[in-house]
């Protein structure tokens, strides 16, 4: 035990008590906040609420709804399933994500992007086999440019 001031309470958590710090810190904060709620349904509720991303002004709410639909369920399981849906109906809605975000959606752009590239590299190499063909008449010309520049300046 005395090797655990050196090391910090975030390792004595996690290798006597078995619990991740951010766990720990989770359920003190139920407790803490809500100790009459996580004696009577568990401090799993609580940290199910939060993880929810429900507000912190409406925990309140959500804890006497869930009083009211579990005062008539005998059940665990049912119980569970009571406050789940509870804690469910509360939640904020879900962003709707167009199909951009997907590993297929960027898939079929790359392909697209590919094709658009195999295009863009033909054109190239047709244009470099004009410019070729091309070469030896403007070498030609060039040549005779210089042969008539000394007759034109005069």
């Amino acid at each position: 035990m005395e090797g655990y001031k050196k090391l910090g309470f975030d390792v004595f958590i996690d290798e006597i008590c078995n619990i991740r710090y951010n766990r720990y810190r989770q359920l003190a904060y139920a407790y803490n906040w809500y100790p009459k709620e996580c004696y009577e349904f568990g401090p799993q509720t609580i940290q199910s609420i939060l993880e929810k991303k429900i507000s912190r002004a409406e925990i309140p709410q959500v804890i006497a709804e869930i009083k009211g639909s579990v005062a008539k369920v005998k059940s665990p399981e049912k119980r569970r399933i009571a406050i789940n849906q509870v804690i469910e109906k509360h939640m904020p809605p879900k962003k709707e994500t167009s199909g951009e975000d997907t590993k297929a959606y960027w898939r079929q752009k790359a392909v697209e992007l590919e094709a658009i590239i195999r295009k863009k590299d033909k054109i190239i190499a047709e244009l470099q086999a004009q410019l070729d063909r091309q070469k030896p008449r403007i070498e030609a010309l060039n040549t005779l440019k210089e042969q008539l520049q000394p007759v034109f300046q005069a």
